[in-house]
């Protein structure tokens, strides 16, 4: 299943990292510090991810 890995507003002006299955069935029951460590994460649960794709998402997103 593809996962979508996403930014998550942590401690003051820092972020840390979860995933989600496309189809909404599974996410990551904790978050990350490291970008990596989700992508771990998420293929260890089954998870597919597109890295290439995750980077384009990350420049251009905003956390709010």
């Amino acid at each position: 299943m593809i996962c979508h890995i996403y930014a998550v507003p942590a401690r003051g002006n820092e972020f840390q990292w979860k995933w989600r299955f496309e189809n909404g069935e599974r996410e990551s029951s904790r978050s990350f510090d490291l970008y990596y460590d989700c992508v771990e994460d998420a293929r260890a649960h089954g998870g597919r991810v597109d890295l290439a794709a995750g980077h384009r998402g990350a420049r251009g997103s905003t956390l709010r």
